[in-house]
């Protein structure tokens, strides 16, 4: 398991957590969550949960404040459910009076796992935003951009480097994925190595029917992946692709050491979501226009996209001011030394 992308801490990063009633999981025993994203491009995907637990009252909690997002962009307007089942019984829950993003559930004597299921609107509407929701697209009928946090829960007043979850997915058939993410196995449902929340969340998947990977040398290695709604969109010309084999040798002489065991820039060119980056630790979100690759104008727009998450990997992930280095999802980040 590689290091957490965490690396400096606040001493109040906890102060505002819901910590009565609180049941913690154990650091040595792993939750998962199954993610099912077979329906996708048609604007749902689903996930089942498995919580270690023991007997008491509980209070689960939904990711908020997000790395990179400067705001309480969690999609809890967007989530169904979530469903608890115990033994095979339905539990009862509540969700909090002040704190839309707090469950409370009694966890009866002897159990000692807790099954939840939950899914995420992933959007149909042409602009990208479902009136009155806050997910924005991220599925068309061609790919999808998967990231944990909208389809997970985890106990209040836990540190997210302490938790650790095993992620699987279930994909369209046929289609092609990359992640950050270790790879355990690939058959009908791909599995990934167990990590602990902050990786998980830190590490979104992408998924498509067209998928090309483009190696761009580096030590540790570096490579683009790109999935489009279209075939011939993947179609970089050389010049193009040598661009970016020199970012990654510049990034390096620039910053004059790498952090990362690889780095997977994930690219997603579609008109069907809004254009979009997010710097993560071992991996960056893009999202861009379908022809970006195919119409220099619009490559040329879009050139800073790529190498403006990849400097974040080093400033702003790899070393961040320390109020933005919360301890989970639900202390608000402060922007200072920004």
């Amino acid at each position: 398991m590689r290091a957490s992308p965490r690396y400096l801490t606040h001493p109040m990063a906890i102060a505002s957590l819901i910590v009565i009633g609180t049941v913690r999981i154990a650091a040595a025993a792993p939750a998962s969550i199954e993610v099912d994203a077979r329906q996708a491009p048609r604007g749902i995907m689903s996930a089942h949960l498995r919580l270690p637990v023991t007997a008491g009252p509980l209070t689960l909690v939904y990711p908020k404040w997000l790395p990179g997002r400067h705001s309480p962009a969690g999609p809890l307007t967007s989530l169904g459910g979530p469903r608890f089942t115990a033994a095979g019984r339905t539990l009862p829950w509540r969700r909090d009076a002040v704190d839309m993003n707090a469950f409370h559930l009694e966890i009866p004597a002897g159990v000692m796992n807790l099954e939840a299921d939950l899914e995420i609107l992933t959007s149909a509407a042409p602009d990208g935003v479902v009136p009155g929701l806050e997910t924005p697209r991220t599925a068309t009928e061609s790919l999808l951009i998967l990231e944990w946090n909208q389809l997970l829960l985890y106990p209040a007043g836990s540190r997210s480097d302490d938790l650790t979850y095993q992620a699987s997915v279930h994909l369209p058939p046929g289609w092609k994925f990359a992640t950050a993410l270790s790879t355990v196995a690939v058959a009908d449902v791909v599995q990934f190595a167990p990590v602990s929340l902050t990786t998980l969340v830190d590490s979104t998947l992408l998924a498509g029917r067209h998928v090309r990977e483009f190696p761009l040398g580096g030590t540790p290695s570096v490579t683009l992946h790109v999935a489009a709604d279209t075939p011939d969109a993947l179609n970089m010309n050389a010049d193009t692709q040598a661009h970016y084999r020199r970012l990654v040798r510049e990034a390096a002489a620039l910053f004059g050491a790498t952090h990362y065991d690889h780095y997977e820039f994930l690219w997603a060119l579609t008109d069907q979501i809004m254009p979009d980056g997010l710097e993560h630790h071992e991996s960056s979100d893009n999202r861009s226009p379908l022809r970006t690759l195919l119409d220099d104008p619009i490559r040329r727009a879009e050139a800073n996209l790529l190498p403006h998450e990849y400097a974040h990997s080093w400033n702003g992930k790899y070393r961040r001011p320390a109020d933005l280095a919360t301890a989970e999802y639900q202390t608000p980040m402060v922007d200072g030394m920004l």
